[in-house]
């Protein structure tokens, strides 16, 4: 199932936070996009970007999400151990 096409879609909070969590978990290092859940009554939902939020509450939200507007740059961790190749 493509969880993807939920992100922006207006659904209950339990089952927004749910699809928050199972695309959380399905990113790696080298895979990931920014999310955030945001909340509105009973209702939540995932975006993608802070432009998105609108009057909704943010209720959590990852590392890339937090830098689209900030001016922050996230880098990856080099393993010191590793040579250049």
């Amino acid at each position: 199932m493509d969880l993807w096409r939920y992100v922006g879609v207006t659904l209950g909070f339990k089952e927004a936070t749910k699809l928050f969590q199972d695309l959380t978990n399905s990113f790696s290092e080298v895979n990931c996009q920014p999310l955030a859940l945001v909340k509105q009554g009973i209702w939540g939902k995932v975006i993608t970007h802070p432009d998105e939020k609108g009057s909704w509450i943010e209720v959590m939200s990852n590392a890339m999400y937090l830098s689209c507007n900030s001016g922050l740059i996230l880098v990856q961790k080099i393993d010191p151990t590793e040579k250049e190749q």
